[in-house]
C-alpha cells in the first residue's frame, strides 16, 4: 500500500499537480469489496481475506479514497457514457486471464448505482471463466463465437433474475473479433430467452473502451466528494484558500 501510494503521488506531481490538491482518489481492485475491505480470490491471484485497503491507502495518501470492484466501476463509467442512469443495466466484461484463459466480470447497476449484495459478491456469475484448455486449439473468428456460447450460459440466469433493460458488454480484449462476438451473443442470448421474458433486454457493446476503470474511479471518486463536501474543506494537507 505504502509503494502504491508513493507511485499516486509521484504521477501526480510529474503532471506538475502538487498532491495537496488531490481532492480524492478512486481505485479498482479485481475482488470483492465491503466496506473498504477488500477479498481477492483465485489460483492466479494471491489471497487476500478483508484486507482494510480503503483505511489504509487514505491514511497514506491523506486525502479521501474509495475502492471498488473494478467491474463496478466499468459499469459507472458506462452508465455515465450511455446517459442509462435511469436504466437497470447489467454489465459484462472479458478480460483475459494469466494462464490463457478469459474471465467474467459482472455488474448490476440500478438507477446509477451499483448493486453489491450482502458479502461483496453483488453481480457475480458463477464460474465465470473459460479455460485455457477449451480456447487453446480454436481458430480466432471460431474462439469468439465460443467465448459467445459460454458467456450466455453464464449470464443467462442473471438476466432472468434482474430482468434489465439493457445488456452491455466490454470485449476490447478481443479486437477486430469484437463484433462477431457480439452478433453471436446477441443471437444465442435472445434465442435462449424466447418464451422466458415478454421483452429481451437491448445487447450492445460497451463505449468506455480500455480507460472505463479509471472512468469509473474519477466518478465513484466524485461522488464521495458530494457525500462528503466537508472534506474539501477540512482535509489535512489542503489548500484552504480554494
Amino acid at each position: 500500500m505504502a509503494s502504491l501510494a508513493e507511485e499516486l503521488s509521484g504521477w501526480t506531481e510529474g503532471l506538475g499537480y502538487p498532491w495537496h490538491k488531490v481532492a480524492a482518489v478512486g481505485i479498482g481492485v479485481p475482488g470483492p469489496v465491503v466496506r473498504g475491505e477488500v477479498s481477492v480470490l483465485g489460483p492466479t491471484l494471491p489471497t487476500w481475506l478483508r484486507v482494510p485497503a480503503q483505511e489504509m491507502l487514505a491514511r497514506e495518501l491523506q486525502t479521501l479514497v474509495y475502492v471498488s470492484h473494478d467491474v463496478h466501476l466499468m459499469a459507472l463509467a458506462e452508465g455515465e457514457t450511455g446517459g442509462w442512469g435511469e436504466e437497470i443495466l447489467l454489465f459484462l466484461a472479458l478480460r483475459p486471464g494469466l494462464v490463457g484463459d478469459v474471465r467474467f466480470g459482472a455488474s448490476v447497476l440500478i438507477q446509477g448505482e451499483p448493486y453489491w449484495g450482502a458479502h461483496g459478491n453483488g453481480g457475480g456469475l458463477y464460474r465465470a471463466f473459460v479455460p485455457a484448455e477449451e480456447l487453446a486449439d480454436l481458430p480466432p473468428n471460431q474462439r469468439a463465437v465460443h467465448l459467445a456460447k459460454r458467456l450466455v450460459e453464464r449470464v443467462l440466469p442473471a438476466v432472468i433474475l434482474v430482468d434489465p433493460h439493457r445488456v452491455i458488454v466490454e470485449a476490447g480484449c478481443l479486437g477486430k473479433l469484437a463484433d462477431k462476438f457480439m452478433h453471436h451473443f446477441q443471437h444465442h442470448l435472445r434465442a435462449s430467452l424466447r418464451g422466458e421474458l415478454p421483452t429481451s433486454p437491448r445487447v450492445g457493446l460497451a463505449k468506455s473502451g480500455e480507460f472505463g476503470v479509471a472512468l469509473g474511479a474519477a466518478l465513484a471518486a466524485r461522488r464521495q466528494l458530494i457525500k462528503h463536501p466537508d472534506h474539501l474543506l477540512d482535509r489535512k494537507g489542503g489548500d484552504s484558500r480554494k
